[in-house]
């Protein structure tokens, strides 16, 4: 509490978010994609065919809170993009970003139409937006401190990430190509990343599994899947739709944030791994919202 009450404009932020987000929270119906998450608390498995067992997780939660309530399924998106308004700022903290550079964060992804967006809804992405973020404050966090020890971080945070929603995978390859692309190399040496990786397979193992024994359903839904979005979604309208989803205010700040990563060569792992998460989705294919979970 007493880091909250030294930063007052985070603070703000964060009440700003929950009096934007609840007048709306419940006044609509159900979505369709959530009637689908919401029945999968009363099917709890390792699995499912297109996306990791987090989200049904925390649906069979709320049921045990608040019994079939929409407004507390939703809550609790909204309680993780409010996780994320916070890991942002420690993120820009541990990078050594003053107090007006904290303030700064956070209002910028109290002004992004996507994250704010997001919360309204219960489904995996305002879950996966928390995990991602986290898993980028541990990559910073052992960019900034170099000490070895914070790998063990780096792989629970991608563990837990990948237990939330797949995307991570293409945060975790950007990471890697940075790391292997600049300085940061050396902190690849040693037992250490293993022992992150071990960590990280263990706390996914259990979905691995499930996987395993299904003949890997989601790696079949995932390459059909990816072949209509690069059918209806080119490169051009994925490229040029982004700054207007993460709202164009924002994504100017972001162009300043990656500049300013650029020329730091400790910490430059994080530009490039942004970068390399842009062109996956144009490779691979991919909604023009699908990188943005890396523009913080």
């Amino acid at each position: 509490m007493a880091w909250l009450r030294a930063r007052p404009v985070v603070v703000a932020a964060l009440i700003a978010k929950v009096a934007l987000t609840m007048p709306v929270i419940g006044r609509y119906g159900w979505h369709i994609d959530e009637l689908y998450y919401a029945a999968t608390a009363r099917h709890l498995a390792w699995g499912y065919v297109d996306f990791p067992p987090i989200t049904p997780w925390i649906a069979r939660a709320s049921v045990a809170l608040w019994g079939d309530s929409l407004v507390g399924l939703r809550t609790l998106s909204l309680l993780a993009g409010l996780g994320v308004v916070v890991v942002v700022v420690l993120i820009v903290e541990e990078l050594g970003g003053s107090r007006r550079a904290q303030a700064l964060a956070a209002v910028t992804v109290l002004a992004s139409s996507f994250f704010l967006g997001a919360n309204i809804l219960f489904q995996p992405v305002p879950f996966d937006q928390l995990a991602s973020v986290l898993f980028l404050y541990a990559v910073t966090r052992l960019l900034v401190r170099q000490a070895p020890r914070e790998w063990w971080w780096v792989g629970a945070s991608f563990g837990l990430a990948l237990e939330t929603k797949y995307t991570i995978v293409a945060i975790a390859v950007g990471v890697f190509i940075g790391l292997i692309a600049t300085p940061a190399r050396s902190l690849l040496r040693g037992w250490m990343p293993w022992l992150a990786g071990i960590l990280a397979l263990a706390i996914a193992a259990p979905n691995l599994l499930w996987q395993a024994t299904h003949h890997w359903p989601t790696r079949e839904f995932i390459g059909h899947q990816n072949a209509e979005v690069r059918h209806d979604y080119t490169p051009l309208h994925y490229l040029w739709e982004m700054p207007i989803v993460v709202s164009p205010v924002v994504f100017v700040l972001c162009v300043v944030g990656f500049r300013r990563l650029w020329r730091e060569p400790r910490i430059r792992a994080l530009a490039i791994a942004s970068a390399v998460v842009v062109l996956w989705y144009i490779v691979f294919g991919g909604k023009s919202y699908y990188p943005l979970t890396v523009f913080p």
